[in-house]
């Protein structure tokens, strides 16, 4: 019987309680509850005594003590099972908890996470470790680790499939779908061709459509007065909070109390408004896309190598190797307006080429007149294969098995690529409508999006969803 580990964390809980409680008859189930607060989640509305208490654990871990041997061990597991996109330096500056830390604190904190997650994999045969895409130290260290102990790290992403709701299933710190990759390699012409009516009709309605994947569900906030009233709110929660915090035991928490993000988002907004000169669209004219993403995420830090954190850089080195005469278009992420400093934007305006939008313009409506998309990852790529056009990613997704993709593994090889592609012209064929049909396969009902509240949005029935996401998971895990 295969083992699976969840990781419970915030609103996670509630979904892999449901989960586990449906695949606990086919699966050894571990619970491994972040804090206290999971903990007291678990027992009180689900029967569910968690095997492990994350914070606990790291908090006994926590020396004054370097080990040396240790930092080496670490260092050599990550550059190994990373094929050295990642060492353990560069894995610690990418989780945004580990920034108000100075270094030795850093190894110390890195030191206690891995030793806790090691301890956890010898101590039972772990097969599935289900948590989110890698987003902090202690999540990628994790990933690492299911490597080295013949486990597989497991997560799920929305994306727009062929019922109101989808996801796929991704894995490690790649995001790379087995069930897409698996289909490509194995999906004949034949199967284009029975289904062919299926896949046009997909891409027809994705073409006509210009709507914001999740757009009705996940509003931008414009109005200034909740945005000041939210920073209000957590200055209080920092003052009546923050001593009882533990700089390294609750790092994340510490961070996120201590940064008070919605107060910068605050100031943001109103800067948007006196200080930004956003550009119209303007697609008489020839240009490429980039589309940034959130920051400090995933899609950036981890899945993005660790080494693009600074996207305006990226963007202002994108546009000085375009050919002559062209643009690129720039517009930030549409679901949380006001994160982005202002001054990421009045940089990009001083650059010739560089046109700035605003974020409320659906990302299709720019792609259909662009050359090509340039993106780290995310939703834009998948919407310009099915647009077809050009793709050149700098980060790792599942969509890279598509051939309109080009990873760019360093910027200085952007210009001869986009040079040597910048007359071609993709149209609906065999390999689009592959990549297609492997998609539309691997995708699934089911509203997985248990993050910041979001879950209430979207009016679904509880149970039917976590039964419709656990029989699909019984199947992965026994397949995978």
């Amino acid at each position: 019987m295969k083992t699976i580990l969840f990781f419970h964390r915030c609103e996670l809980t509630d979904f892999y309680a449901g989960l586990s409680q449906r695949l606990k008859l086919k699966f050894n189930v571990i619970h491994v509850a972040y804090s206290h607060i999971e903990q007291n989640i678990l027992i009180e509305k689900y029967n569910i005594r968690p095997d492990y208490i994350f914070q606990d654990l790291v908090a006994a871990e926590i020396s004054s003590n370097i080990d040396v041997d240790i930092l080496n061990e670490i260092d050599t597991l990550i550059i190994e099972k990373s094929r050295d996109r990642f060492t353990l330096n560069s894995s610690i500056q990418s989780d945004r908890g580990f920034s108000l830390l100075d270094y030795n604190e850093a190894l110390l904190l890195a030191q206690s996470q891995y030793n806790v997650w090691k301890s956890i994999f010898l101590s039972v045969d772990i097969d599935f470790f289900y948590h989110e895409p890698p987003s902090l130290f202690m999540n990628h260290i994790a990933s690492m680790l299911c490597l080295s102990y013949n486990a597989k790290y497991c997560y799920d992403s929305m994306v727009k499939g062929e019922n109101e709701y989808n996801y796929i299933l991704l894995m490690q710190d790649t995001a790379y779908s087995p069930e897409i990759n698996s289909l490509m390699h194995s999906l004949t012409p034949l199967d284009i061709e029975n289904n062919k009516d299926r896949i046009s009709n997909f891409l027809n309605e994705f073409r006509r459509s210009s709507s914001v994947f999740l757009g009705d569900k996940i509003k931008s906030n414009h109005q200034y007065v909740k945005a000041f009233l939210s920073s209000i709110k957590s200055f209080v929660v920092s003052f009546l909070r923050g001593r009882s915090l533990h700089k390294l035991k609750d790092n994340i928490d510490y961070f996120l109390t201590y940064e008070n993000m919605d107060w910068k988002k605050f100031k943001n907004l109103i800067n948007y408004k006196i200080r930004v000169r956003f550009d119209d669209l303007d697609v008489t004219n020839d240009y490429y896309y980039y589309s940034m993403n959130l920051e400090p995420e995933a899609t950036v830090l981890y899945l993005g190598d660790g080494i693009y954190e600074n996207q305006v850089k990226l963007v202002i080195n994108i546009a000085s190797q375009l050919p002559p005469n062209t643009y690129l278009y720039v517009k930030d992420h549409p679901h949380f307006v006001g994160y982005r400093n202002y001054e990421d934007y009045l940089r990009l305006i001083k650059v010739p080429n560089i046109k700035v939008l605003k974020a409320q313009i659906p990302g299709k409506t720019i792609i259909k007149d662009c050359i090509g998309v340039l993106i780290i990852n995310g939703t834009a790529g998948l919407e310009a294969i099915m647009l077809n056009k050009q793709v050149f990613t700098f980060g790792n997704m599942f969509f890279n098995v598509s051939d309109r993709v080009e990873y760019i593994k360093h910027i200085k090889e952007l210009r001869s690529i986009l040079y040597a592609k910048r007359n071609v012209i993709y149209k609906d064929d065999l390999n689009l409508y592959k990549f297609v049909l492997s998609y539309l396969n691997a995708s699934h009902e089911g509203v997985t999006d248990y993050f910041q509240g979001r879950m209430s949005l979207y009016n679904i029935d509880y149970e039917k969803n976590i039964d419709k996401i656990s029989e699909n998971l019984s199947s992965f895990f026994n397949a995978n």
